[in-house]
């Protein structure tokens, strides 16, 4: 199932959508590890959408099967939306609501003066963004002069909402044509390829500029191709042109584990009745 972005906007989603966006961004699998890189997954703002429009009263949200399925669990869907937030502040992307809930956790973890009395359980990642801001602030190129332009919050002209969706041409060049990367082509002649091949009215761009772009989203790509992949039959040499292209050693076999039913899901996981948890804290690093 390939999930319509156009429903990004309208937040509501049905049972079967929400069911497909947690098994493609909450569920565990044995690429993760492969690379910090696949963190970078194209739904997760989708994912992070959905939760926003149930989680805050003030959208007046329908008491379907997704809310439910939100309100069983809200204290681990919240440290899902904590740790989403970090993911987009450190990507220059943050709405509003992330921007928000980064300056809530820096201040708590300042009031409790965890940095000082308990450094080994601070999220740094929280400081090291923040510096990151003052120093864009700062900066004397004139190219950000406010603090919502140093945060990231506010859209500039080719910025995108979603820093992790990948442009279709960066799918193509990577793993729909027939000189693409996973076929064994060289970045070099997979480009090239893609050039060869423009219709008259495609924008075009130089080189550079598409080695940029495939550097930028080729994890994220990845990430949705190999959801794709599962029990399908890689073959060894598109599994060797992909650990040669990301660096990285994929697993002989591609898994999922249906860990989304931790989070309170109940019967939407699968038959049977509700399932009981506890709230677990939801990393950055455990988004996928």
């Amino acid at each position: 199932m390939v999930l319509n972005r156009g429903y990004l906007m309208a937040k509501k989603v049905t049972e079967k959508q929400w069911i497909e966006l947690l098994k493609k961004t909450t569920n565990k699998n044995n690429w993760l590890l492969c690379h910090k890189r696949f963190q970078e997954n194209s739904l997760l703002r989708e994912l992070i959408d959905v939760v926003d429009y149930y989680y805050l009263n003030e959208n007046n949200p329908p008491h379907d099967e997704v809310y439910k399925s939100i309100h069983r669990n809200p204290n681990t869907f919240y440290s899902i939306r904590q740790a989403s937030a970090i993911l987009f502040m450190k990507a220059g992307s943050p709405n509003k609501r992330d921007l928000f809930l980064f300056l809530e956790m820096f201040i708590r973890q300042q009031k409790l003066s965890i940095y000082k009395s308990n450094p080994l359980e601070a999220d740094w990642d929280l400081l090291d963004i923040l510096v990151d801001v003052f120093k864009k602030y700062n900066a004397t190129d004139n190219k950000v002069n406010t603090f919502e332009q140093a945060f990231g919050t506010k859209l500039t002209v080719g910025k995108k909402n979603n820093p992790f969706e990948v442009p279709d041409f960066v799918v193509t060049i990577l793993f729909e044509q027939k000189h693409s990367i996973v076929n064994g082509s060289t970045e070099w002649g997979a480009i090239k390829n893609y050039k060869k091949n423009l219709s008259a009215r495609a924008p075009d761009y130089d080189h550079k500029y598409y080695e940029r772009e495939l550097k930028k989203y080729k994890f994220s790509a990845l990430n949705d191709y190999l959801h794709e992949q599962v029990g399908k039959r890689m073959t060894s040499s598109t599994r060797e042109f992909i650990n040669s292209y990301w660096d990285i050693k994929l697993p002989n076999e591609l898994k999922i584990e249906p860990t989304f039913m931790k989070y309170g899901l109940g019967k939407l996981g699968g038959k049977g009745g509700k399932k009981t948890v506890t709230a677990e804290v939801i990393k950055a690093k455990d988004l996928h």
